[in-house]
């Protein structure tokens, strides 16, 4: 079992994200200790170390996220003026 002040952390966290119904900080910190538990259930060394590698490619994804949808929302505007311009 997984023995982290960082876990106790978040699962504190986790709790109080419930009770505030809180549904997007709780959707983030479930992902989180899914992520972790995932790890250790691969009988990956789980310490701080860890835990943040587990946030950084949380944190990766989601800037790859957010660039990708940039692009994709640019592209649509485009091509949106240039069917009102073509009207």
């Amino acid at each position: 079992m997984i023995n982290s002040g960082m876990i106790k952390k978040l699962k504190s966290d986790l709790t109080v994200y419930m009770k505030a119904k809180n549904m997007e900080k709780l959707n983030v910190i479930m992902g989180i200790l899914k992520k972790i538990n995932i790890r250790d259930m691969k009988n990956i060394k789980i310490n701080d170390e860890e835990i943040i590698k587990v946030f950084r490619s949380e944190i990766k994804k989601r800037r790859e996220s957010i660039e990708s949808l940039k692009k994709h929302k640019t592209r649509f505007n485009r091509q949106r003026k240039r069917k009102n311009y073509s009207n």
